[in-house]
C-alpha cells in the first residue's frame, strides 16, 4: 500500500477551497449530493471573498437566517450521535508513557487560546510529556502565524488540514465503506471540515485529540470520535458561544450536547466562571468541566530589558508622565470605548497621565475617532511585538471587559510587577486579588474604574507593594509548568 504524500494544489490565498481527504470522500457521494456540495463550497468561497464588502452585522444576520432555515437542530444532534457512536477500537485505548496528541485550532493568530496552546505544546514537548502534532483549520500565514515561531522552535509538526494527504489514508478511505457512510451523515455545514480532520486523525493515530475553541472543538470532536480516537479534550472559550454573536452558530448547541454524552469527551475551561457558563448552557454536570488556569511564562530570558522599558516609556509617556496601558483585541466584549471614557475622565483631572492601547480588531477605527480629542495623551498602537516592554513600562494596566475568561494580559502584567485595574468579570477574580495585586470594579462601574486608576497613580508606595505581590502571586499560582502538568493529567484520564 503506498505511503507517500500528496499535496493539494487548490490551497488558495483566501483560504482552503477543498482539502484532499474531503475530496476523496466526496468521490463516493451520489452525484446530486456532490453537485450540491460543490455549489455550497463555491458560495462559501465567494462569501469569504466578499465579506469585507458587506457590513458585518448584515452578513451575520444573513448567515444566521440561512442556517436557521436549513438546519433542524434535533436532526443535527441525532446525526452527530450516530456519527460518533464508534467504539475506540481502531486506535489504542491505553496511552503510552508519552501519549500521541494531536491539537486542533483555527490558526496561530495573536489570541489568548492560541498563545496558551503554543506555550503548552512547546513546554510539554520539552518535558517529554507527550508526542505532539498540531493541525490548523486555516493556513498559518501573516497575522494567522503570530505564534508559529514558538511552536516550530519546539520541533512540533504543524499541518493545515487537507493540504497534504497520506496515500495510505486515502486508500483506507476508499476501502472503508462504513466510514464513508458515517461521515456522509454529518450535517452538510460541518462535513468538509469533519472529513478533513478524520483523514488527519487516521494519519496520526493519536491517543488524544485536544481541540481549542468552539468551531474546532465541534468539527475535531466529531471527526475524532468517528474514527475511534480513545480520548478527546475540548478547551472552551471564556464563556459559552451565545455570548459572542459574531462567532455563535445555531448548530453549536446540539453538537456539543451530542459530544457531551460520549464518555471519551472531557471539557476544560480556563476559569470557574467559564466552566459554570458552559455547564448551564448545555445543562450538564459542572464536574464534567475541568478548570485549568492559563499559564504565564515568567522566564527571565523573556523579560524585557531596562533599555527596552526605557525606550517604551520615552515613546508613550515622555517627560516623566504616568503611563496607563491596555492590551486587548479591539472588539465589543473588551469595550475599548469604556477604556477611552476612563482615560478622558482621568485626563480631565490630571495633566501628567498618558494612555495607550496595543491591539487590533474591528473597533480600531472607532477607538481612534473617540480618542482624537485627547491628542498625544492617548495612543492607539495597533499590533505590537513589544507587549512585555509596554506592560513593564506601565504604572498600571487597565482592562474594561464586559466578559472574560482568564485574561492573559492581566497574568503577564502582574508577573512583570505591574499592578492592574479591571472589571470584576469571568475569571478575573481568580487571578487578581483585589486590594493586594490590583484593584477590581464592578462590570459597569465607570466611576469605580476611574477611582481605582487614580488611587494607583497617586500612591507610589501602594503601587510598588502591589507590583511585588502581583509578581509573587502569579509565579506561585499561574506558572506554565502548573498549566502543563494539569493538562497532562487530563490526557491520562
Amino acid at each position: 500500500m503506498p505511503s507517500g504524500k500528496v499535496r493539494n494544489p487548490f490551497i488558495l490565498p483566501f483560504g482552503r477551497f477543498m482539502g484532499l481527504y474531503a475530496t476523496a470522500l466526496l468521490r463516493y457521494e451520489p452525484f446530486p449530493r456532490r453537485a450540491a456540495g460543490f455549489a455550497l463550497r463555491i458560495a462559501k468561497a465567494m462569501a469569504r471573498r466578499g465579506a469585507r464588502l458587506v457590513a458585518p452585522g448584515v452578513l451575520r444576520s444573513m448567515r444566521t437566517a440561512v442556517e436557521a432555515s436549513s438546519i433542524d437542530l434535533a436532526v443535527v444532534r441525532s446525526a452527530v450521535k450516530k456519527v460518533i457512536d464508534v467504539p475506540s477500537h481502531s486506535m489504542s485505548a491505553k496511552p503510552q508513557s508519552a501519549p500521541r496528541v494531536v491539537s486542533v485550532i483555527g490558526s496561530l493568530a495573536a489570541g489568548g487560546a492560541e498563545r496558551q496552546l503554543a506555550m503548552y505544546v512547546s513546554e510539554a514537548t520539552r518535558l517529554g510529556l507527550a508526542q505532539h502534532e498540531l493541525v490548523t483549520l486555516n493556513r498559518c500565514e501573516g497575522v494567522h502565524a503570530h505564534h508559529l515561531p514558538r511552536v516550530e522552535s519546539a520541533g512540533v509538526a504543524i499541518r493545515t488540514m487537507g493540504a497534504e494527504a497520506c496515500q495510505t489514508v486515502l486508500a483506507e478511505i476508499r476501502a472503508d465503506r462504513n466510514l464513508r457512510i458515517r461521515l456522509r451523515a454529518v450535517p452538510a455545514v460541518l462535513r468538509p471540515d469533519v472529513s478533513e480532520l478524520a483523514g488527519e486523525f487516521l494519519r496520526s493515530r493519536p491517543d488524544v485529540v485536544h481541540a481549542w475553541l468552539d468551531h474546532a472543538n465541534i468539527v475535531a470532536g466529531i471527526a475524532a470520535l468517528s474514527v475511534g480516537v480513545p480520548r478527546l479534550i475540548l478547551s472552551l472559550r471564556s464563556l459559552h458561544p451565545g455570548n459572542f454573536p459574531a462567532l455563535h452558530r445555531v448548530w453549536m448547541h446540539p453538537c456539543y450536547l451530542a459530544l457531551a454524552e460520549d464518555p471519551r469527551v472531557r471539557f476544560v475551561a480556563n476559569s470557574r466562571e467559564g466552566a459554570r457558563s458552559y455547564a448551564e448552557w448545555l445543562g450538564i454536570d459542572p464536574s464534567r468541566i475541568a478548570v485549568v488556569l492559563n499559564g504565564v511564562d515568567a522566564a527571565e530570558a523573556l523579560r524585557p530589558s531596562e533599555r527596552e522599558v526605557a525606550r517604551v516609556r520615552a515613546e508613550l509617556a515622555p517627560g516623566g508622565a504616568r503611563l496607563v496601558t491596555g492590551v486587548m483585541r479591539l472588539s465589543e466584549e473588551k469595550r475599548p470605548e469604556l477604556f477611552a471614557d476612563v482615560a478622558r475622565r482621568i485626563c480631565a483631572v490630571r495633566s501628567d497621565v498618558h494612555f495607550a492601547i496595543a491591539g487590533d480588531g474591528p473597533l480600531i477605527d472607532v477607538l481612534r475617532s473617540v480618542v482624537r480629542p485627547l491628542g498625544s495623551r492617548f495612543m492607539v498602537l495597533g499590533r505590537r511585538s513589544d507587549v512585555p516592554a509596554i506592560l513593564a513600562a506601565s504604572d498600571a494596566v487597565l482592562l474594561t471587559s464586559r466578559i472574560e475568561g482568564t485574561p492573559n494580559v492581566l497574568l503577564e502584567a502582574q508577573s512583570l510587577g505591574t499592578p492592574v485595574v479591571s472589571t470584576r468579570v469571568g475569571g478575573v477574580p481568580d487571578v487578581v486579588h483585589d486590594g493586594s495585586t490590583g484593584i477590581l470594579a464592578e462590570r459597569d462601574d465607570t466611576d469605580g474604574l476611574v477611582r481605582a486608576v487614580l488611587t494607583l497613580l497617586s500612591d507610589e508606595d501602594q503601587r510598588v507593594r502591589m507590583g511585588i505581590e502581583a509578581a509573587r502571586t502569579i509565579a506561585a499560582q499561574c506558572s506554565v509548568d502548573a498549566m502543563v502538568r494539569a493538562t497532562d493529567v487530563l490526557y491520562r484520564g
